[in-house]
């Protein structure tokens, strides 16, 4: 079936529509939302230069800078396998510094650098 639309039929057409548009319900802030889109922009806008405003003259102490305590001990003795790496250096040096109080955790790596 085919309509034909003058300007007749759609004024009808847009007079109904709104009639029928007035029993549904609308959404305050939605609504006022998508009729002003350069108001919700602007305060958009001003919101994110006031946060960034913010950020940036909040005091340093509110982040204060976690340095987690490390310690790496170098060992080199070339020519040797990890095994006697292990056997000679890590052992004796893990049974002394486990003796440190408030160390939680250590690891012990070996390993085997070839020179090329």
């Amino acid at each position: 079936m085919l309509l034909k639309l003058n300007s007749s039929n759609l004024t009808n057409h847009l007079k109904m529509s709104e009639n029928s548009n007035k029993g549904l319900k609308s959404f305050g802030l939605s609504t006022l939302a998508l009729k002003n889109p350069v108001t919700i922009i602007v305060l958009s806008v001003i919101l994110a230069v006031v946060g960034i405003t913010s950020y940036r003259s909040m005091p340093i102490e509110a982040f204060p800078e976690v340095v987690v305590p490390q310690i790496y001990v170098g060992t080199p003795y070339p020519g040797n396998s990890p095994l006697d790496i292990e056997k000679l250096i890590t052992r004796p040096l893990e049974k002394e510094i486990n003796t440190i109080t408030g160390i939680d955790d250590s690891l012990l790596v070996n390993w085997k650098i070839e020179k090329t």
